[in-house]
């Protein structure tokens, strides 16, 4: 059982590298961010600088290069992040959530001791699960991994793998059980992403997010070690489980850092334009004051409950239900806090150069990953009635 750490430990170190991270994203200026989301390109220098922060590497144990952060300090250091640009931040989330978890949690020592270095040094992982012909149905995907005397064998394509542009490594999830096994013959493999028979092919043409990019990727004939089997072979969903539903808490966070900086926006814009024939600002106003107090409550709410699905987590406690109700709630917050921002905004919210509906573009991209509303639904009123 990981244990949260002591109150002190969680305020002054955690404190101080929230600190780094919020003079991180202060130094980012708006027009590189602006950029970088019209051209959709990668902010690879500012990963870098992560990197060399060691900010890419939280979530790993001290042993093996990283931080050996838990969930609550994690989370607690990524907020602003999440706030200042989000396509950065779900870059990060990835690489120190999903992409990791499989080897850090089920992985034997030799991979450990192989893999995990590279995830604290800021080598990008991505966690490839989704397929064109099933996403939330996990168990019914399709890409085989055919296991030989000497290797497997993988075959099929993957789809909207985050970091897998410029990644180098990867957690694939492959059907090694015979056909119509479902959830029970499906295996996990880490690999490099350089392997012969791995092609990626081009970045999505995403409404939003547009500088963490995704893509396919596509194995054809790829040989790989049976080294690189993760756990035992046909358990590869109950680690994909694990893993999402560990994750999902920093997506929510990833909401709440949309919400806040749409809040923010609509606040700053408030207190300049004038209504009523020019005699009111808008802040001014009753209509006005009314939606912030609700955008300020419903923020922090939802802000509370991932931190407390956070410590449950922490302290070994059953947390997948609070995960899943803090991932339903953060997305649905989201998505109204920055379609109310985008109304602060009037007429002027639906031009592009005051770039507020860019934010609520991003609410629809959590809304869906990481479990979509239906899942979250499915996983709640299964453990109101038990059936968990």
């Amino acid at each position: 059982m990981v244990l949260i750490r002591s109150a002190v430990m969680l305020k002054e170190e955690v404190k101080q590298v929230r600190g780094l991270m919020m003079d991180f994203v202060r130094d980012i200026p708006k027009e590189e961010i602006d950029s970088l989301e019209k051209e959709h390109e990668m902010p690879l220098d500012r990963i870098g600088m992560l990197g060399d922060r060691g900010m890419m590497g939280l979530s790993v144990p001290l042993e093996y290069g990283g931080a050996g952060f838990c969930t609550t300090e994690l989370l607690t250091v990524g907020e602003p992040l999440a706030e200042a640009w989000s396509s950065l931040y779900l870059i990060w989330l990835v690489q120190n959530s999903i992409a990791v978890l499989p080897v850090l949690l089920f992985g034997n020592n030799e991979q450990k001791e192989f893999w995990l270095p590279r995830f604290a040094n800021g080598e990008l992982g991505c966690f490839c699960l989704t397929e064109p012909s099933c996403g939330s149905d996990v168990a019914s995907l399709k890409i085989s991994a055919k296991e030989t005397e000497d290797d497997f064998i993988l075959n099929g394509t993957k789809r909207f793998i985050t970091n897998a542009i410029n990644g180098k490594m990867a957690t694939v999830f492959a059907r090694t059980g015979a056909k119509g096994s479902g959830s029970k013959g499906i295996s996990a493999f880490i690999l490099d992403l350089s392997t012969p028979g791995i092609i990626l092919g081009s970045a999505e043409k995403k409404i939003a997010l547009h500088a963490s990019p995704i893509c396919d990727v596509i194995f054809n004939e790829c040989h790989i070690p049976k080294g690189a089997l993760v756990g035992e072979k046909n358990n590869g969903f109950k680690i994909a489980m694990s893993t999402l539903n560990a994750g999902r808490l920093g997506v929510a966070m990833q909401a709440v850092g949309l919400a806040e900086e749409a809040l923010r926006r609509a606040k700053d814009y408030g207190d300049e334009r004038m209504v009523a024939g020019g005699e009111k600002k808008v802040n001014d106003t009753e209509q006005a004051r009314r939606k912030y107090a609700w955008m300020r409550t419903e923020i922090d709410a939802v802000r509370a409950l991932i931190f407390e699905a956070a410590r449950l987590k922490d302290e070994g406690q059953p947390f997948v239900q609070k995960a899943s109700e803090a991932k339903l709630k953060a997305a649905r917050v989201a998505l109204e806090v920055t379609r109310e921002a985008v109304g602060i905004f009037g007429g002027n919210g639906f031009i592009a150069d005051y770039d507020i509906f860019r934010l609520h573009a991003e609410a629809f991209g959590v809304w869906i990953y990481e479990g979509t509303q239906e899942i979250q639904e499915m996983i709640i009123s299964k453990a109101e009635f038990g059936e968990l």
